[in-house]
């Protein structure tokens, strides 16, 4: 099974309500995607941060990947260069990296599929 979260604090809510997690591990990684060319050469990129766990529900009978995703805005790399995109999705990963250290939890990148 699958659980999706649409904001950050459904997602703490969630993990809030359970006492494990997979490995004591939260998944975190962030994104870019160009808006026209390749990665590589591209000017304008859409930027996601995309968390998941897997949580433990009863030792041994039940798991589920709880998931968060959210579009964190762009980064422009022209004339006049802003990293608005980078800068949002780093904020939400280090409110992820606090809840999780304070759960005694770890952060490692990746997307955790099914």
């Amino acid at each position: 099974m699958r659980v999706e979260c649409h904001s950050f604090e459904e997602f703490v809510e969630c993990l809030e309500s359970e006492k494990q997690v997979f490995q004591d591990t939260i998944r975190v990684s962030i994104t870019y995607t160009p808006h026209e060319g390749s990665l590589r050469y591209a000017t304008k990129l859409q930027v996601f941060l995309q968390a998941s766990a897997v949580v433990i529900v009863e030792e041994g009978a039940s798991e589920y990947i709880l998931e968060y995703g959210e579009d964190c805005g762009r980064d422009i790399k022209d004339s006049e260069p802003t990293l608005d995109g980078t800068e949002m999705a780093q904020a939400i990963k280090a409110k992820i990296t606090e809840y999780a250290k304070g759960r005694g939890w770890r952060i490692l990148p990746g997307v955790l599929s099914m």
